[in-house]
């Protein structure tokens, strides 16, 4: 099972094995970039909203220092001053929660680079790893592995999602066809 597990995991450092996954990654990345654009043009509407209003209540001060109102003219612009400010409060948290879901949303990309690069590493240095390197790469890497005997589940740390591998030498009944298939054998 070790040895089966060593070389599917060698093998996914190769052209034909990992290009499913690339794929499937960047699909992955085009969605969540979709999501950020979404999000930035909602900050964008906000920086504007927030500029709109900073203008607005610039006019009604300056109208304040440069009129003389009377005291019912007065409290009606402090009354609108103050309406704008509450605007500029509420449109400011809503800036920062866009901002912080755009940040949320941007950690989720997957560097395809860096992973690609993972995996051709434990294929080029495999056989100079000791048995503690080994250990390291795979803690690093990976965050779960369940094994049944048709099929073997691999759960990255990268990844949000796992990978299932069939095993085409293991003897099975009749495959459910509502069963999740692999995303290659």
């Amino acid at each position: 099972v070790e040895t089966r597990f060593i070389q599917l995991l060698l093998s996914l450092g190769t052209e034909e094995k990992f290009k499913p996954i690339e794929n499937r990654i960047l699909k992955y990345n085009l969605e969540i970039e979709k999501e950020t654009q979404k999000i930035k043009s909602e900050i964008t509407t906000l920086q504007n909203k927030l500029e709109t209003i900073k203008a607005n209540k610039d006019r009604y001060l300056d109208s304040l220092i440069s009129n003389k109102f009377l005291s019912l003219e007065r409290k009606k612009i402090n009354n609108k001053l103050e309406e704008l400010e509450q605007e500029e409060k509420q449109a400011k948290t809503q800036l920062y929660q866009q901002e912080f879901a755009q940040n949320q949303k941007m950690g989720e990309l997957i560097p395809t680079t860096e992973f690609k690069e993972a995996l051709i590493t434990l294929r080029r240095d495999y056989d100079a790893f000791s048995e503690e390197q080994l250990q390291n790469y795979l803690t690093q890497h990976i965050k779960q592995v369940v094994y049944f005997p048709e099929k073997l589940t691999l759960q990255f740390r990268q990844l949000p999602w796992e990978l299932e591998f069939t095993d085409p030498t293991a003897t099975s009944p009749t495959p459910d066809k509502s069963a999740k298939q692999p995303i290659f054998v």
